[in-house]
């Protein structure tokens, strides 16, 4: 796998000057190519857990916790 695949990008490249290989099984070349040094498993894994924490966090942040604004009882 290439350092620059990204299947959100155009192409499905992050390198903005390469070509489009539009025939991906068959034997291709780019100069740009350079193989990554990690997991694409591990790259949609690290974004599944982080976009489900920034999910957590932003419901947190939604909700008003200041203390002034509870009521006698909730002290």
């Amino acid at each position: 796998m290439c350092d620059f695949y990204d299947p959100e990008f155009l192409n499905e490249c992050r390198e903005l000057m390469a070509e489009n290989v539009v025939e991906k099984d068959k034997v291709n070349f780019c100069s740009y190519f350079r193989i990554t040094s990690k997991s694409r498993a591990f790259e949609d894994n690290n974004k599944k857990d982080i976009d489900a924490a920034e999910s957590l966090f932003k419901d947190l942040s939604s909700r008003d916790l200041s203390p002034n604004d509870r009521s006698p009882k909730d002290h």
